[in-house]
């Protein structure tokens, strides 16, 4: 049986809730998260934002239409790339050479 719980009374997990799972489990699960740091909604508040790449948006909205025409995977992997860069984002596992 699927319980949805409602975490509305802690001001960073409004909304939230979590399917599949008895409800003291899962409230459970989410205090765990929160006490080790795992959750840090509120602490992203507070962090810069970096300003608008417009050009770099753009142009990744451009090579992403041409290769619209293209197959299916490769699409697929350059949507990827592209969100990756645009985000500077990167894996966790990831050995920097």
């Amino acid at each position: 049986m699927k319980t949805e719980v409602d975490f509305s009374t802690s001001p960073d997990l409004a909304g939230v809730t979590v399917s599949g799972m008895p409800s003291s489990s899962a409230a459970a699960a989410v205090e765990h998260a929160i006490d080790a740091g795992t959750i840090i909604t509120a602490a992203l508040k507070h962090r810069p934002c970096r300003g608008p790449a417009l050009a770099a948006e753009n142009a990744a909205l451009v090579s992403l239409a041409r290769a619209l025409t293209g197959p299916e995977d490769a699409l697929l992997m350059l949507l990827s790339e592209t969100a990756l860069t645009l985000c500077a984002a990167d894996s966790s596992g990831k050995i920097p050479s």
